[in-house]
């Protein structure tokens, strides 16, 4: 792995949960990147492992960056992966809304509950993407009336983007909200989206999208943002979406969890 590839690959829905050990996110991650890869963070609130980071994780050497919501890890063999720090807000009318890329500093100012037209405004002037992610049952209902109607016009402005999520059943169809915005000029993302179970870590990286570009060790996520803009439509996802019968366990294991606590 070189930090001159000419492409690199990006999960762009990461979930860095309580029993998650650093290490073994970015191992796994090194597994299914090809070249030079991002990893980057969508945290709940009242958590914030992206600022915790440690400067050494296993095999692992971490780095500050030239922008505060960055950081690069490096691994003795050569191998790096950046690490971009993120929110996930729940909006009034239940959607999730990503802030990816969102400075450390700015993220008190987005808090669950506020009304989406205002998350899909204020994200992108903070200087992070706003990211609408699929999400299994979300996306149905007076939800899925809301991102349709999102999904028939041009997306409200420069930043917003849809996602698509590795959780979702590789038997269905791609949702067709993702679809019809393509057409009106939405560009989809996609992620890994790990769920707070039992051998969730070691899929991060199994699912997301191909840059083209080089990545900037000083500056990934400018990188990234600026490749993006270069792209025409969406880029192109790469690996590989649930089994059924995983699919099923892990609804099971969620429910039981929800219930149980």
């Amino acid at each position: 792995m070189t930090r001159d590839s000419e492409t690199y690959h990006v999960d762009a829905h990461v979930h860095l949960h309580d029993a998650f050990a650093i290490d073994e996110v970015l191992n796994a991650a090194a597994e299914r990147f090809t070249a030079d890869g991002m990893l980057m963070l969508s945290e709940i609130a009242g958590t914030d492992r992206f600022s915790a980071l440690p400067q050494t994780a296993g095999d692992w050497q971490i780095r500050i960056t030239d922008e505060p919501q960055s950081r690069m890890a490096r691994r003795g063999d050569g191998t790096e992966i950046a690490i971009v720090a993120g929110r996930q807000i729940v909006s009034t009318e239940g959607l999730e809304v990503q802030a990816l890329g969102l400075d450390p500093d700015d993220a008190p100012r987005f808090v669950d509950g506020t009304p989406i037209t205002a998350l899909l405004n204020e994200i992108p002037a903070s200087g992070a993407l706003a990211v609408l992610p699929w999400g299994f049952g979300k996306w149905t209902g007076s939800r899925g009336a809301l991102i349709d109607a999102l999904a028939d016009a041009p997306p409200p402005r420069a930043g917003v983007l849809m996602a698509d999520s590795g959780v979702r059943l590789s038997l269905t169809k791609r949702p067709s909200a993702l679809v019809q915005g393509e057409t009106r000029g939405w560009q989809v993302l996609a992620g890994t989206d790990p769920l707070p179970l039992s051998g969730e870590a070691q899929k991060v990286g199994r699912f997301g999208v191909v840059m083209q570009g080089r990545l900037d060790p000083a500056r990934p996520f400018a990188s990234f943002t600026g490749h993006l803009a270069a792209t025409h439509g969406s880029p192109p996802p790469y690996g590989q979406l649930e089994r059924p019968m995983t699919f099923l366990r892990q609804q099971i294991a969620m429910q039981l969890r929800k219930h149980l606590g």
